[in-house]
């Protein structure tokens, strides 16, 4: 780590990191709620080792703050969630061990203050996934990327009202071509009463768009394309109330407090 004098800073790291199995991943229970698809998890599954290369600057002060940073992680028999086509036309999904995984990292995030009162951070970072020849050929495995977004922001109206929005993107690949699109709205109002002790919260949950999901695997012997919407709207509301004990002080403490003041 390096450290300058005008807020920069400059990091490089290295770690090496061993991911081992969830139990979702391990339990070999199968999961007949779609006939047509079925999956399972794979107690067999071994966990996997990865060496992580990082570098990153950036710039922090009271006013903003911007960081940009690069990566490569080198994955060793890394597990997967692999779908193959049955005999009868069905498909099986199930956790497999698999050669390896090269991956290139970059990504982008920062803030700024508006005023005391405004606040705003965004970030955004796009990773590429690339598999061994031996997995391309025989598995038919596609090298493919994932890219992530955030933007908040929060506005102080007064000491006793808050309001506050957040927005994700997020896009996921798999070693079979698989991308899944998720995107999150949530719009935020807050406001206390009785000397702070009684607070109301108002939460909007996608207010404007549905959540949809377009997948897209490809195998050694199959194609399968699925899509899905969910059509809901969240609306919640928080009540809540903060006891508060408070505290008999002493003569003396009082009689300091009183010449402080003066």
């Amino acid at each position: 780590m390096k450290k300058w004098t005008n807020d920069v800073h400059l990091n490089f790291s290295y770690k090496r990191t061993v991911q081992r199995p969830r139990l979702n991943e391990l339990n070999p229970s199968l999961d007949y709620a779609d006939p047509y698809n079925t999956r399972s998890g794979n107690p067999y599954l071994q966990p996997y080792f990865a060496d992580n290369f990082d570098a990153s600057v950036g710039k922090w002060n009271k006013k903003y703050n911007v960081n940009a940073s690069v990566g490569y992680n080198s994955l060793q028999d890394i597990y997967g969630s692999i779908r193959t086509r049955q005999a009868d036309g069905s498909t099986f999904t199930t956790w497999q061990n698999i050669s390896g995984r090269k991956e290139y990292e970059a990504s982008i995030w920062g803030g700024y203050t508006l005023n005391k009162k405004a606040k705003a951070n965004l970030s955004f970072g796009y990773t590429h996934n690339v598999y061994s020849q031996y997995d391309r050929t025989v598995r038919f495995f596609r090298n493919g990327g994932s890219f992530f977004s955030t933007l908040n922001g929060s506005y102080q109206f007064t000491d006793v009202m808050n309001a506050n929005a957040s927005f994700t993107f997020n896009r996921f690949a798999n070693p079979q071509g698989t991308v899944r699109n998720t995107l999150n709205m949530n719009l935020g109002i807050q406001r206390k009463f009785f000397d702070k002790r009684f607070i109301i919260t108002v939460n909007v949950i996608d207010p404007f768009l549905q959540q949809q999901n377009q997948n897209f695997t490809y195998g050694s012997n199959f194609n399968l394309e699925s899509f899905n919407t969910t059509n809901t709207r969240n609306y919640r509301i928080v009540l809540s109330y903060v006891f508060k004990k408070n505290i008999q002080k002493s003569g003396r403490e009082a009689l300091l407090k009183k010449l402080q003041k003066k």
